[in-house]
């Protein structure tokens, strides 16, 4: 269903969390399961948030599942991602491209720093994936020159990115 991934390091490995989403507009719920902590479920609700103020239409049900009950998924850098996840899904967005996502968001559409980047981009190389979306403030980790890095500072520029990435001839 989708391309893109979020990614789940630790000290001693990386992952990427999958995520499924599913819709029926004659119930009236937020469902979210999976084995996470807080901060992913406030990671949902604030990209809700982000695109009610936005003015994208939210389907009056929502299930949201992050699979692999193997390992708890933890940590706010999952909010950019699942934005984007939740975004392409509401918006019928079939990407062809392959999208690497890290970030935290806040409920003004803001891009905030993260921790474990370069696990989080060395985990996007191990992957072979298209591109590797990070904050603004965490560029300056990375290699500059790699033309598969896109850095952004808030949600708007988020979605003129990957739609200006669907567009390139790779």
């Amino acid at each position: 269903m989708n391309n893109i991934f979020i990614p789940s390091v630790s000290a001693t490995d990386g992952k990427t969390i999958e995520v499924q989403i599913l819709k029926d507009n004659n119930s009236d719920n937020l469902i979210i399961t999976g084995l996470i902590d807080e901060e992913i479920e406030e990671s949902v609700y604030l990209s809700l948030s982000n695109l009610k103020r936005l003015g994208f239409g939210i389907p009056k049900f929502l299930h949201i599942h992050f699979k692999d009950y193997n390992y708890r998924k933890a940590g706010i850098s999952a909010s950019l991602g699942i934005y984007l996840l939740l975004f392409s899904f509401i918006n019928n967005m079939e990407l062809k491209k392959t999208y690497m996502v890290t970030g935290e968001i806040d409920l003004f559409g803001n891009v905030y720093s993260i921790g474990g980047v370069k696990q989080k981009y060395s985990l996007f190389k191990n992957l072979d994936l298209d591109y590797f979306i990070v904050p603004y403030g965490n560029i300056s980790d990375l290699n500059k020159t790699d033309v598969s890095i896109k850095s952004v500072s808030n949600l708007n520029k988020l979605i003129n990115i990957v739609e200006e990435c669907e567009n390139e001839i790779k």
